[in-house]
């Protein structure tokens, strides 16, 4: 079946290991035609004759040539660790005996650091990191909303060449493109020449883009800047992208492309 869910896989694993505990004697054996024609097979054999069956005590019965366990408490345990569509079906990822339990031993053993770090017991693991989860999701929103005036008050200080503003920012990545957007909305001609040094990268990011009255191809400006500073990058008409090394500046842009910026 494709669509086993969570329900059909615990119900699966408990069974399985309910078997596991109840020790059932687990025997192979050659049965007769007649004997064969009374079991209930959990698939067809692959041979005619010869045909070997496993069978777990009233529970089940299956063609099989491989080793098996004498009695089904061998296989001490039997973990689900995940499932996948596969081929019109669900194919089932499981670990069994020590690997299990060593999977088992591990992930508890994580778990309880996790509950000793934060002075609480295991059980309260997961609402503690709903808690955190919700704190970093505020904290993030809260930082939206700071970039956002702190792009407003930026916005509202550069200098304007004409419908050209050409900016240096040295700052993260995501406060350059609030940037660039709130001076693309400025003016309908504007055209955004940013460069954002970002900190310990050691790499200039140049964001090159027009409003909509404006004529400027930003795409083919930036590949001209990257064709003589070696940065890579492009992009469309409307907006393009790139990265430079920590040695570009607009100065040397200007030099190097002085048709550009003429």
């Amino acid at each position: 079946r494709a669509d086993l869910g969570q329900r059909w896989l615990d119900a699966a694993e408990a069974l399985v290991n309910r078997v596991i505990d109840e020790a059932r004697p687990v025997r192979a054996w050659l049965p007769t035609n007649a004997e064969l024609a009374q079991l209930e097979l959990r698939r067809a054999p692959k041979v005619s004759h010869g045909i070997r069956v496993v069978s777990i005590e009233g529970f089940d019965d299956t063609p099989c040539g491989g080793t098996h366990v004498a009695n089904t408490a061998e296989v001490n345990v039997v973990w689900i660790t995940g499932s996948e569509r596969y081929k019109g079906g669900t194919r089932i990822h499981f670990s069994a005996g020590p690997r299990a339990r060593r999977e088992l031993f591990d992930r508890a053993a994580l778990l309880g650091g996790m509950a000793s770090a934060r002075s609480i017991g295991v059980a309260d693991v997961p609402a503690a990191l709903e808690r955190s989860e919700q704190s970093l999701k505020d904290a993030r929103q809260e930082a939206g909303l700071l970039r956002g005036r702190l792009a407003d008050a930026l916005a509202s200080s550069v200098e304007w060449q004409g419908a050209r503003a050409v900016v240096w920012l040295e700052s993260e990545l995501e406060l350059g493109r609030s940037l660039a957007e709130r001076l693309l909305q400025s003016r309908p001609d504007a055209e955004v020449f940013l460069a954002v040094a970002i900190p310990d990268k050691q790499s200039v990011q140049v964001m090159i883009a027009r409003a909509g009255q404006s004529s400027l191809d930003a795409g083919a400006t930036l590949k001209a800047i990257a064709v003589a500073l070696g940065g890579r990058g492009g992009g469309k008409p409307e907006r393009a992208e790139g990265r430079f090394d920590h040695a570009f500046t607009w100065d040397l842009a200007r030099e190097k492309c002085p048709a550009v910026f003429g």
